[in-house]
């Protein structure tokens, strides 16, 4: 009959929507949690840049736990390692569900490593995390092979004024003409033709040793 068929049609749909409804609030409360997981591993990834970036400026650990945990959620762990000019931050944290359900809580795990900035000096042994921003100071100990003793240098003995200076090699004369060394009292044969002006004069005469040159040769 009409009536009868209607009823169990509606007896149907509030069945399947008994069944339908929880599947699709457990399907809608597993999508929240997982935005919600993914949203803090990159709140856990962006606190642990900030945190090895702070590392490497040569801040205290204190501060460098302070900005991780300012970006971090709740419930985190912070661990800072330093190595060989390296800074090493790692974030651990342990996100809930905001409601109580058969979720188990997440555990999640981010970390960052950086280089330390030119002047920061690595932490001593035991104290991990800790940096100084003073520059690296090195001291040689006594009686080291590096130690080295300068002497002064030796100044040169100064000369007071007015008095002679150091004598100097007298150089041998240079000789002008080429060939072979004239002897002295010999004239070259130039000289011989030429008159005596002109021998003593550099090839100019003067109108007396003309004059006492003519009367020589007649």
């Amino acid at each position: 009959m009409p009536g009868t068929t209607r009823r169990r049609e509606r007896g149907s749909v509030t069945a399947e929507t008994a069944v339908a409804l929880p599947a699709l609030v457990l399907v809608l409360t597993a999508s929240l949690w997982a935005v919600a997981a993914t949203d803090a591993q990159l709140r856990c990834v962006d606190a642990a840049r900030a945190g090895a970036r702070a590392a490497a400026r040569g801040e205290a650990p204190e501060q460098v736990r302070a900005v991780v945990l300012r970006l971090a959620p709740a419930d985190t762990t912070v661990s800072v390692a330093a190595g060989a000019g390296t800074v090493r931050v790692e974030v651990t944290a342990t996100v809930r569900p905001l409601w109580r359900s058969f979720l188990p809580p997440v555990r999640l795990r981010a970390s960052a490593v950086s280089d330390t900035e030119p002047g920061v000096l690595p932490p001593p042994p035991g104290s991990l995390g800790s940096a100084n921003r003073t520059p690296a100071q090195f001291t040689t100990p006594p009686g080291s092979l590096s130690s080295t003793n300068r002497t002064p240098a030796r100044s040169m003995p100064s000369t007071p004024r007015g008095a002679p200076g150091p004598a100097t090699p007298a150089l041998p004369p240079l000789s002008m003409s080429s060939g072979a060394p004239r002897t002295s009292g010999a004239l070259t044969r130039r000289e011989r033709d030429a008159g005596p002006g002109e021998a003593h004069g550099g090839g100019r005469s003067s109108p007396l040793l003309d004059d006492v040159g003519t009367q020589e040769r007649r």
